[in-house]
């Protein structure tokens, strides 16, 4: 009876020590910005396990150190375990040299996570100053990986512009390597509004569909007409879809390798800035689960029709959605970008807009009406004319009052 006496007192009435995995401090010509208006900055902080357990002065860190050390901290660190799990009692206490400081997790305002993860897999063409560079990539690549179980090769970062004669790349010049030929290879272009595809890529398309010119998008070809390989903004569809469909299986590979490397530079959230309906469903499923590596804000991509009748925003633990994102037109590289006067590089363009201009007023307001903020990817000064004009017009058509004032 004395014994559960003492257990119930010591419950119920000692104060619990916290205990911390470790601890970080910072030395006297560094801080610790914690963005709170109360207490905008500490000399430490310490973790347990995936959170946040303390923040504030070195001092007091060293006290609550004293107290788990002693006789009474141990006993209670046997209540502690019961209910956390938490064993270790010890706070290891780490000083950062020098002015270094700590801020909080940084926030990449635009980004897509699953392309990323994606491109980290494939060959990396970042830099390659020719298509024999590029190949010569692709030949290393795939000596050191296995294929693909659908056997597409699948590279991205070329840039023509930095090629000589700054042309587009052809599907021929893929082929010019023995090792190649034949292969199915997918390449995206740097700014991803581009693929520049092999010949055995060509011809697993429809023949009557390499023959229309596509609306919104661009498939290059040569004096005669036949597509060359390098296809633009909504011409890449047609490649889309003859690609094997993206799985969660492989979602899940590619945001787990994006988070790690935004985990490594501070990043601890990202803003996915273009999220299909399936995607959505997937990051929803992680959120239920606490398997998100990072936290996600969405942008509901849905291309060029109203889907607001199949998404709800979406306010969990880590993931987020409250925004739709619209493709005006395409990039400046890959001369998409819509311009009110032709390329100074290619005076046969003004770039591309993705969907008639009338299709984005009513869209947009629909958007609005459902409480979702709208972003627009417009690069060119004809897209970004056609996107104020469409706010302007939203924005006309809302209706304020203040009303019973005096």
């Amino acid at each position: 009876m004395a014994i559960a006496f003492l257990l119930a007192y010591l419950t119920y009435y000692v104060r619990p020590v916290r205990h911390y995995s470790y601890a970080v401090c910072v030395s006297s010509g560094g801080t610790i910005y914690t963005a709170e208006p109360d207490s905008p900055f500490a000399e430490c902080i310490a973790i347990t396990g995936s959170h946040i357990s303390f923040v504030g002065k070195r001092a007091d860190l060293e006290n609550l150190r004293a107290q788990s050390a002693g006789w009474l901290g141990r006993f209670q660190s046997l209540l502690t375990f019961s209910r956390s799990g938490i064993t270790d009692t010890r706070i290891a206490i780490n000083t950062l040299d020098g002015d270094l400081s700590i801020l909080p997790g940084l926030i990449d305002a635009h980004a897509h996570p699953l392309e990323y993860g994606e491109a980290s897999m494939g060959v990396d063409l970042v830099g390659c100053k020719s298509v024999q560079s590029v190949i010569a990539r692709i030949i290393s690549h795939i000596s050191l990986e296995s294929a693909e179980p659908s056997g597409i090769i699948r590279g991205s970062g070329w840039d023509q512009n930095l090629f000589e004669g700054k042309q587009f790349p052809s599907a021929i010049a893929l082929s010019s390597h023995p090792e190649l030929q034949g292969k199915k290879i997918v390449l995206r272009r740097i700014d991803y509004h581009a693929y520049w595809v092999s010949e055995a890529i060509l011809d697993s398309i429809l023949t009557e569909n390499l023959a229309q010119d596509v609306k919104g998008g661009k498939i290059v070809r040569d004096r005669n007409g036949r597509p060359t390989g390098v296809f633009i903004d909504n011409a890449m569809d047609l490649i889309d879809e003859i690609l094997p469909k993206r799985t969660d299986e492989d979602r899940f590979k590619y945001l787990e390798s994006t988070a790690k490397e935004m985990l490594a530079v501070g990043l601890t959230t990202v803003n996915d800035a273009a999220t299909d309906l399936e995607t959505v469903e997937f990051y929803k499923k992680l959120d239920a689960q606490d398997k998100l590596p990072v936290r996600v804000t969405g942008m509901v991509n849905c291309g060029y029709t109203y889907c607001g009748d199949q998404v709800e925003k979406v306010s969990g633990n880590k993931f987020n959605l409250r925004s739709v994102k619209l493709f005006v037109d395409g990039a400046l590289g890959s001369w998409g970008a819509a311009l009110w006067e032709p390329y100074s590089d290619l005076s046969s363009s003004r770039g591309i807009l993705r969907a008639p201009e009338e299709v984005f007023p009513p869209l947009i307001q629909q958007w609005v009406d459902a409480g979702f903020q709208v972003n627009s990817h417009a690069i060119g000064d004809r897209a970004n004319t056609l996107v104020i004009d469409s706010y302007e017009q939203v924005l006309r058509n809302l209706s304020y009052k203040s009303t019973h004032s005096p």
